[in-house]
């Protein structure tokens, strides 16, 4: 039952506030997600922004997989929505893997945002990385 209220917790936090949340699977297999979702207070004034987030199981890492993912997201993402300019990445200063999957795709780093973020229970500097939808040449 236990289970049950975890799950229920999760799609209630995580799921249904995101509008635009994909699973990334391996044959089959959910290996986690990419969520893009607005930036900003929700008014009409940050539907030209968005917020890029995605996890992926660690037995993945280092494959290529989030990367191609993140590719495909972002692409599909400016399509289907079309006021959408700019998507956005917080990433702690401190998670290489993840800075190098935006870098790849296109995404410039704009600089750092001290003391900005908790990640784990602890207060952490995050570089802030952006794609705009007329850097998409990068995503061919």
């Amino acid at each position: 039952m236990r289970t049950n209220f975890v799950l229920h917790d999760y799609i209630q936090d995580m799921c249904i506030p995101h509008p635009w949340t994909r699973s990334i699977c391996i044959v089959n297999q959910t290996i986690r997600f990419i969520s893009i979702s607005p930036a900003g207070s929700g008014d009409d004034d940050d539907r030209c922004r968005a917020e890029i987030g995605y996890a992926m199981a660690s037995n993945f890492w280092g494959q290529g997989i989030c990367t191609k993912a993140v590719k495909v997201a972002v692409s599909q993402v400016f399509k289907d929505i079309p006021d959408l300019v700019r998507i956005q990445a917080f990433v702690s200063v401190e998670n290489q893997a993840s800075q190098s999957v935006l870098e790849k795709v296109g995404f410039l780093r704009e600089g750092i945002l001290r003391k900005f973020l908790y990640i784990k229970e602890r207060v952490k500097d995050v570089a802030i990385f952006s794609l705009l939808s007329g850097d998409t040449h990068s995503l061919q």
